[in-house]
């Protein structure tokens, strides 16, 4: 069976999924920084299939969805749009690990 990215239909439902259980400041962070999902450009596999959903953009760090992994992921970024894996920090695991994830980074600076 060929691997079939993750259809923005599919990815709302997780999304929806994650939001149900936010609370406090997760959730508020969320609300500040959530973008209507668009595909980005992952360096290191190319363009076209290769990329990604990202869901989030805080500053210079997004969140995305690594439909080949199956989860989301938090990185930074130099150019909109586009992203490589060299980037990558935070939890690969749920949104709201990720959101929570970046609501740390952010407190701690």
């Amino acid at each position: 069976m060929d691997w079939q990215p993750i259809s923005l239909e599919e990815l709302y439902d997780d999304i929806l999924s994650a939001e149900s259980e936010m609370r406090g400041e997760v959730e508020r962070l969320w609300e500040l920084v959530k973008i209507f999902p668009e595909k980005w450009q992952y360096d290191t596999y190319g363009s076209g299939e290769d990329s990604f959903w990202v869901v989030a953009v805080c500053g210079r760090r997004i969140i995305w969805y690594d439909d080949m992994e199956e989860h989301f992921c938090l990185s930074e970024y130099k150019t909109y749009g586009h992203f490589n894996k060299n980037t990558a920090h935070g939890v690969a695991a749920g949104l709201q690990n990720n959101v929570q994830a970046l609501l740390a980074r952010i407190q701690f600076h």
